[in-house]
């Protein structure tokens, strides 16, 4: 499996993303604002999974948005 590093974008605060799903229950639910590529969401999808949490993650992104009408 590749590592969320090999996914470009910013991420910088690994360490409040690790606590944050050490710290929440399961069935828990995050939603991420602004997600661009991905990066921070797989990182915290491997550590729900390296931690053994059922979290359930929404990641929206308005970039690259356009009206098509």
């Amino acid at each position: 499996m590749k590592s969320y590093k090999s996914v470009p974008g910013f991420f910088n605060y690994e360490a409040l993303y690790y606590h944050q799903v050490k710290d929440a229950n399961n069935d828990d639910t995050f939603v991420e604002v602004g997600s661009l590529w991905g990066r921070s969401v797989i990182f915290m999808a491997q550590c729900c999974k390296d931690l053994q949490k059922n979290i359930n993650i929404y990641s929206v992104d308005y970039w690259g948005y356009r009206d098509w009408e």
